[in-house]
């Protein structure tokens, strides 16, 4: 890097290939330009930065090749970001100098076979060991591709249609807690949680986390004249496909909910959602995990709860309390079981 007609001039070399120089316009201020080529140097020495600059000129040396401009082009049609559209571009590019590396040939798509699929799968797998979820992208780009090329005719018939992805295994269920630790859990939340914890709580027991942050005021419906033993006190939610679902509230909801919305008063937070973070911004359904889980932390033992096993616990006492068979039902059916 050196400093040249108040410009910088940056010269990246990566493995040995030169990259095109960068210029950028220094200040008059030495004390700034210092910490310019400081920041410049940082950013410079970063391998995957070098990395980023180097694949972007790979992929245009490409792009007139292989039919990816017109690929490019097929994606922004049907809908597809920028980002997704630079990502599988760059992944099909990866396959085919693979192809090339192990063929000794130039890559030819309409000679490409469901074996070169699964070759380079396992290539990634285990020589590259490549995450599941990335080997999994990489295929569903080829997917796309070469579903563009039989589209257009280019090639007979798509090597990827029978290429499954690779299944995840997955991870170990929460546990359902028992009325003990159900009891535990609720005394170190009321006792030690702020209103918004303590009404959070209460309506876990009948709705996720994700499903709670995105409640808004206006989806809350209660009359706060009468009392909590006789209004019909529910919430609208819009579940998948933007179906209403209303949540009957229980008494134990109501009332943990009538404090928050008075704390929310005193304090003057005019946000349209329920629940906020200190700086009063939207509580994302992880934020809201974190806050229950805080307290799940501190209950003794080493059983595998989390925020969800409270809606379990819920059905498993709906289910005791009105003798329904050991069955799956719906869970919003139990939401009254934590009154």
């Amino acid at each position: 890097m050196h400093s040249q007609n108040n410009n910088i001039c940056v010269s990246v070399n990566y493995r040995g290939r030169y990259c095109s120089p960068l210029y950028i316009t220094t200040f008059k201020d030495q004390k700034r330009n210092y910490r310019l080529e400081s920041i410049l140097n940082h950013y410079l020495y970063s391998p995957y930065k070098f990395r980023r600059v180097f694949i972007m000129q790979k992929r245009n040396s490409f792009l007139e090749k292989y039919y990816l401009q017109e690929f490019i082009n097929y994606l922004n049609s049907n809908g597809k970001s920028k980002r997704t559209q630079v990502d599988y571009c760059d992944n099909v590019i990866l396959f085919i100098q693979y192809c090339i590396k192990m063929n000794g040939k130039e890559f030819d798509p309409a000679g490409i076979t469901t074996d070169d699929i699964i070759s380079y799968q396992n290539y990634c797998q285990k020589s590259q060991n490549h995450t599941i979820s990335t080997i999994n992208i990489r295929l569903y780009s080829f997917k796309s591709y070469f579903y563009y090329l039989e589209e257009k005719e280019i090639t007979a018939v798509n090597p990827c249609k029978n290429i499954r992805k690779i299944k995840v295994a997955r991870k170990k269920e929460s546990d359902c807690v028992d009325y003990q630790a159900f009891q535990n859990l609720r005394k170190l939340c009321y006792g030690y949680g702020n209103p918004q914890h303590i009404c959070i709580f209460a309506l876990l027991c009948i709705i996720s986390c994700s499903e709670a942050a995105e409640i808004k005021i206006s989806d809350i419906h209660l009359n706060f004249k009468d009392s909590l033993d006789n209004q019909n006190g529910y919430i609208e939610l819009s579940s998948r496909g933007n179906k209403p679902i209303t949540i009957l509230l229980s008494k134990e909801a109501k009332k943990a909910l009538i404090k928050w919305l008075q704390y929310r008063k005193q304090k003057n937070i005019n946000s349209p959602f329920l629940f906020v973070s200190v700086r009063l911004n939207k509580y994302t359904g992880n934020g809201i995990y974190r806050i229950i889980n805080k307290y799940i932390n501190k209950l003794d033992g080493n059983k595998n709860y989390t925020p969800y096993s409270l809606i379990k616990f819920s059905e498993k006492e709906y289910k005791s309390n009105y003798n329904i068979p050991n069955r799956k039902i719906n869970r919003h059916q139990f939401n009254n079981a934590s009154s």
